[in-house]
């Protein structure tokens, strides 16, 4: 892969490009594999960085291979930690977007609202905020849904809310229901 984006914006519109382009090679539940066989190997550790060898990987395991070796995190071995840092995010969005089980069909989009909220501000709440309404199988446990509006987003019986707010998943929508 030549010239590898070295912005946290880009890298996410990269990622956002290589999961709409070849879904097959997105697969959330694993930072990073081949085909179907699992691998035990980061993507950074690829044979032939450049080349096209099958590697499937989640957000952060490609936000991490689409990362210049000059730019990489010294933490690039933690996935969630290499992940964060590559694209910019907080704690509380890169654990919903790196989550195993919150793959929605439209993770490209999602990565795109994410790219265009400034460096520095991607947090959940500016996503949503931004219009992030796909909280299909998102993992909320244990955030601070305060100051934050969910009314409306899609969300399933994956959808994991906070125990002690008001928000409730009702008919595939979150609603508030204290």
């Amino acid at each position: 892969m030549t010239n590898l984006p070295t912005t946290t914006t880009a890298r996410l519109r990269a990622v956002a490009d290589l999961i709409e382009a070849h879904p097959e090679r997105w697969d959330q539940s694993s930072w990073v594999g081949k085909g179907d066989e699992e691998d035990s190997v980061c993507p950074l550790d690829e044979v032939g960085r450049g080349g096209d060898c099958g590697t499937t990987a989640c957000v952060a395991g490609w936000a991490v291979r689409l990362t210049p070796v000059g730019m990489l995190p010294e933490t690039r071995d933690e996935w969630h930690a290499a992940g964060r840092e590559v694209l910019g995010l907080s704690d509380n969005l890169a654990k919903v977007l790196f989550d195993k089980n919150f793959a929605p069909e439209s993770m490209p989009g999602v990565l795109r609202l994410v790219a265009a909220i400034p460096e520095g501000g991607r947090t959940l709440q500016a996503a949503i905020e931004a219009g992030l309404t796909d909280l299909r199988k998102a993992d909320l446990s244990g955030m601070d849904l305060s100051g934050m509006n969910l009314e409306g987003a899609l969300a399933d019986g994956g959808t994991v809310l906070p125990s002690n707010c008001g928000w409730k998943v009702l008919d595939g929508r979150v609603r508030y229901a204290p």
